[in-house]
């Protein structure tokens, strides 16, 4: 048992105890802070390249359009001065081999696999500089035997599309004579067929499900040539052997390659 004074003396020291702890792990508001670091400067001309498609959806044929759409990510503040953008391939042509590209533009870049290149991969390198500030970016593509043997095809489905769209949509400026240059594309499909169109203004990819009625629907999707990465605009007939009415659908959130 504990002395009666000894006991009564328990508290003041357990208090004086604790007071000599915290008084120990106190700090010093310096001490909590870390230490002030000074973040380098961002590059105002740095900047990196965007490309579409970095894989096409199968394989490509000699002659096809390869289309490439090249834009600028880069920090708000960045420069404003165009990239130059230099375009090489092995295994295909490129009929413009160099361009400049500014922020907010969407460069369209052509490229056609040679014949001498089926049964092989093509590569396409594409690079860009902007005073000591370069990126590039490398895409390659197999090259398989064939010809733009659904032409015909696409553009009869196309044909409906056209003759419905100035009717019902005369702001998009489309209509039967509208003047097109096309190429097939995803040469390996069969039961799915694409086909891709091109004005002045509109990039128009076109597919076809080669099924019996009523499973035979076509599709278009529009992208906006020189404004737009991806599609904005999409409709389908439900089945080409009904020639049902075009009606909107889904615009999906890539473009077709």
């Amino acid at each position: 048992m504990l002395h009666v004074k000894t006991a009564a003396r328990l508290p003041a020291f357990i208090l004086a105890i604790q007071l000599l702890f915290l008084t120990g792990c106190a700090v010093t508001p310096s001490d909590s802070q870390p230490p002030e670091t000074t973040k380098p400067s961002l590059d105002p001309t740095a900047f990196t390249l965007d490309v579409q498609p970095v894989q096409f959806n199968g394989h490509t044929i000699a002659g096809q359009i390869c289309l490439f759409l090249v834009t600028l990510r880069q920090e708000a503040n960045a420069s404003t001065e165009p990239v130059t953008l230099t375009v090489a391939a092995v295994g295909a042509e490129v009929p413009v081999k160099t361009a400049a590209l500014k922020p907010g533009d969407v460069a369209e870049i052509v490229v056609l696999p040679l014949a001498l290149s089926v049964g092989k991969t093509i590569q396409i390198t594409l690079s860009g500089k902007r005073a000591d500030s370069e990126d590039s970016k490398t895409i390659t593509a197999d090259v398989v035997e064939g010809s733009d043997d659904r032409r015909a095809d696409a553009v009869a489905l196309q044909g409906a599309f056209l003759t419905w769209l100035a009717s019902e949509h005369p702001e998009l400026n489309i209509g039967p004579a509208t003047r097109w240059n096309g190429t097939m594309i995803s040469p390996q499909w069969l039961v799915v067929s694409h086909y891709l169109f091109f004005s002045d203004e509109w990039e128009m990819h076109l597919e076809w499900h080669n099924m019996i009625p009523p499973h035979d629907w076509v599709r278009i999707d529009l992208r906006r040539r020189g404004k737009e990465t991806v599609p904005s605009l999409a409709y389908e007939i439900s089945s080409w052997t009904a020639r049902s009415t075009p009606k909107p659908i889904e615009v999906p959130n890539s473009i077709w390659r």
